[in-house]
C-alpha cells in the first residue's frame, strides 16, 4: 500500500534529520523515486552510507558540486532541515553541497 510506504517514509526522513543525514527526497519520492530512477534513490542511500561511513561530526556528503544522474539531469535538493522541506522540489533547482577534497599528489619516488 503507498500510503503505508509514504507512512515509513516519513518516519526514516525524521530520523535522517535526527541523525543530520542530508535528504534529498520527500517521503512520496521514496515510494515512488523520481527520474532517474533508481538513480535518484540509490544516491539517498548513498549519501546514508558514506555519513555513517565517515561519521565524525555533522555529515559532509563527497558529492561535487556539478553532480548529473547518466541522463544528464541535476540533483535537486529537499533539504537538509526539517522545518524547510519542499513537497515537490522545482526541476532547475541545483543543490549546494560541499566539493570533494583534492586527492593528495602521490608521493615522491624514493632517491635511485
Amino acid at each position: 500500500n503507498i500510503d503505508e510506504v509514504v507512512a515509513n517514509a516519513s518516519v526514516f526522513i525524521a530520523l535522517l534529520h535526527e541523525a543530520e543525514v542530508p535528504v534529498f527526497l520527500t517521503a512520496g519520492q521514496f515510494a515512488t523515486p523520481p527520474p532517474p530512477t533508481p538513480d535518484s534513490i540509490l544516491l539517498q542511500l548513498y549519501v546514508l552510507w558514506d555519513t555513517v561511513h565517515t561519521r565524525s561530526g555533522p555529515a559532509q556528503p563527497q558529492i561535487p558540486s556539478n553532480f548529473q544522474f547518466r541522463d544528464g539531469r541535476p540533483l535537486v535538493p529537499v533539504s537538509t532541515h526539517p522545518d524547510t522541506i519542499e513537497e515537490e522540489p522545482s526541476e532547475d533547482t541545483q543543490v549546494e553541497v560541499p566539493a570533494a577534497p583534492e586527492a593528495p599528489p602521490p608521493p615522491a619516488p624514493p632517491p635511485a
